[in-house]
């Protein structure tokens, strides 16, 4: 076996086994104790971070277990990761958002000249870009990590009503059109609600135990049982002319006939009436709308209002 087979199976033994002695390694490896001793100390000289303890039977453990060794990425790769990370910056705060700066100038600084060089370039052509909200949200990652370890909080969130404490234990955060929203359960409400994250004023913990099946429950989970299954859907059908199709931006549900035009054939929530009202209405003579009728209705009293605006 080559060296570099061996260091690689070291490697994975360290991690796996977190603390061992060089002679544990030694018997793993199938090799002498004195080299198992220098396997360990080239690991630690290409960045794994070993500690030794002392006295005759010390054995080596692996620390700062959020630290990577050494990756290898090829330039386009690195290229990527670098913009995949710096779409991000659109957003006006993120849950991990010192790390994420640090990580992209660190990346950048360790590109080669010519691949910088590229970097600038398609900064300039290449730009990834969300809604921002206006609003702050300075508490996403208390929320987030309430999350991800199943932990109740205690809040002070701004609603209709005023300024509340409220009791939650979060599912999760996402964001949608600029704005980050937390479903939560509601010890208060006993039931699952959406709160938006700018809105949340302070956090603390809670005292109150967490619920299992909220822990269970993951985004995607929390969506197909409490807004995809309990929502009320209709039947879309919109004619697009050439033109329409070309501006629609629509996906699954489009259909294009050979002359250019098209047609939508789709289920849309009930809710999200006044959204695609909007959206169609600025489509004008190049989307009509056939069905559904509150649809229809919703466009027509749009219109209304706007030939009253600007008459």
């Amino acid at each position: 076996m080559s060296k570099a087979r061996r260091l690689l199976e070291a490697m994975a033994i360290v991690r796996r086994k977190k603390t061992l002695t060089a002679g544990e390694l030694a018997r793993d490896l199938g090799v002498s104790r004195r080299t198992a001793l220098r396997y360990l100390q080239e690991l630690s000289e290409l960045g794994i971070p070993l500690a030794s303890g002392p006295g005759r039977f010390g054995g080596f453990e692996l620390i700062r277990e959020n630290a990577l060794p050494p990756v290898t990425f090829s330039v386009d790769e690195a290229v990527a990761l670098y913009f995949v990370a710096r779409s991000l910056a659109s957003y006006r705060d993120l849950p991990f958002e010192a790390d994420a700066a640090r990580a992209v100038e660190r990346l950048y600084d360790e590109l080669p000249v010519r691949a910088r060089g590229r970097v600038d370039a398609l900064q300039d052509r290449f730009e990834f870009r969300v809604g921002r909200d206006p609003a702050p949200s300075p508490l996403l990652a208390p929320l987030l990590e309430a999350a991800v370890d199943g932990r109740v909080l205690a809040i002070r969130y701004r609603s209709a009503r005023g300024t509340e404490s409220r009791v939650i234990q979060p599912v999760g955060i996402y964001a949608e059109n600029g704005r980050w929203f937390c479903p939560a359960y509601s010890f208060e409400r006993e039931a699952m609600r959406l709160f938006r994250v700018d809105r949340v004023l302070d956090v603390k913990g809670s005292d109150i135990p967490a619920r299992e099946d909220v822990r269970a429950l993951t985004l995607d989970s929390y969506y197909q049982a409490y807004v995809h299954a309990r929502a009320e859907f209709v039947d879309l059908h919109v004619k697009l002319t050439a033109e329409g199709v070309r501006r629609v931006a629509w996906g699954e549900g489009l259909t294009i006939h050979p002359d250019g035009s098209g047609e939508i054939r789709s289920r849309i929530e009930v809710a999200n009436i006044p959204f695609f009202g909007r959206r169609f209405a600025m489509l004008a003579e190049d989307a009509i709308v056939w069905e559904p009728e509150s649809l229809r209705r919703y466009i027509g009293q749009l219109a209304l209002r706007l030939t009253a605006l600007y008459p």
